[in-house]
């Protein structure tokens, strides 16, 4: 039995609520934190769902909600495609039989609006459908404290709470509430188009990358490209990289669409590779459809002619940045 942490920086402080959860916890609990920084819980579904051996008497935690929020309301992505997200992952666990508990943080300027914002009320009812045990911090604080807001104070800044702050100890202690009441979960047959990851790929080579948190096994695109089909009916979710700075741009083409990207992340004073996702169908601003056996390809650009760069990628492509090429593909994901 392993407890799976799935969320964004805030769960990646080494002081942070993680490490107050593990001292609640024990040490006999076997705790793995998969959480990734910069990402939304489209990152959650792909980390639990194909990197880790998930399976019955294990328990997800997921912590994107800032994350999410942000792109939604800073970026103006689609809610909708981010609730789909977390009910995918929910959908995997039930199938895995695993455990599913929520914590939902929220950005500082989020709180600052006051009242409850359409994605934390869209995240609350999806967890109350599916029966799922959550904790809502911008409401559970105050009420725990006699408040009738959330202090401002409690954050450190925009994205993260602070950690040198005992807030730290309450939510290490709800999660901890949640996980120890969750009802035994067995695996759960599930209608319905579901996640797919395409993660082998003709052309190309397979490389290992690996750092302090990951290893996985990645592809560097040839002269040819990297090519692939599909094995059923669907549509395309988004895709997988380890970006870098001068991360290249990359051609997408599936059943007659065609797409042009960068793939090249840009954070300021920041050049490791860091694992993203780019949801091809949001650049597009439509559903990428596809039927079974239909090919697709992804192969370097020699142009940024016509590029499309999701939130935080790269834009002002400069030739360093466009044949660098030092981004590689992880995965595709789609929903079939």
């Amino acid at each position: 039995m392993a407890i799976y942490i799935a969320g964004g920086s805030n769960s990646l402080s080494k002081t942070g609520w993680v490490s107050k959860f593990r001292e609640v916890m024990g040490p006999e609990m076997e705790i793995r934190n998969i959480s990734v920084g910069a990402a939304p819980s489209h990152m959650g579904a792909y980390r639990c769902l194909s990197t880790v051996d998930l399976g019955p008497g294990d328990t997800v935690i997921w912590e994107y909600g800032i994350n999410d929020a942000n792109h939604i309301y800073k970026r103006g992505l689609d809610e909708a495609e981010f609730v789909r997200a977390v009910e995918q992952l929910i959908e995997g666990c039930m199938e895995k039989g695993a455990g599913f508990v929520a914590a939902i943080f929220q950005p500082r300027d989020v709180e600052r609006l006051g009242g409850m914002s359409s994605y934390r009320a869209l995240l609350r009812e999806l967890f109350d459908r599916h029966g799922i045990r959550y904790l809502d911090l911008p409401e559970a604080y105050p009420a725990a404290h006699g408040l009738d807001h959330f202090p401002g104070a409690l954050f450190k800044n925009r994205m993260h709470y602070d950690e040198d702050n005992p807030i730290m100890d309450f939510i290490a202690e709800e999660v901890a509430k949640l996980v120890r009441a969750m009802p035994e979960a067995v695996p759960r047959a599930v209608t319905g188009p579901k996640l797919r990851f395409y993660e082998e790929f003709s052309g190309g080579t397979l490389e290992k990358f690996e750092n302090t948190v990951l290893q996985l096994d990645v592809w560097r695109p040839g002269d040819d490209g990297l090519h692939g089909r599909m094995a059923g009916s669907g549509h395309l979710v988004g895709i997988i990289l380890i970006s870098k700075q001068f991360g290249g741009v990359l051609d997408f083409e599936l059943a007659g669409e065609r797409l042009r990207f960068s793939a090249a992340f840009r954070e300021k004073d920041f050049d490791k590779p860091m694992l993203k996702f780019v949801s091809l169908s949001a650049l597009l601003g439509r559903k990428i459809q596809f039927q079974a056996g239909d090919g697709f390809s992804l192969k370097w650009a020699d142009s940024t002619q016509g590029m499309l760069a999701y939130p935080g990628f790269r834009q002002d492509m400069k030739r360093r940045g466009l044949m660098g090429r030092e981004s590689r593909v992880v995965a595709l994901m789609t929903e079939e």
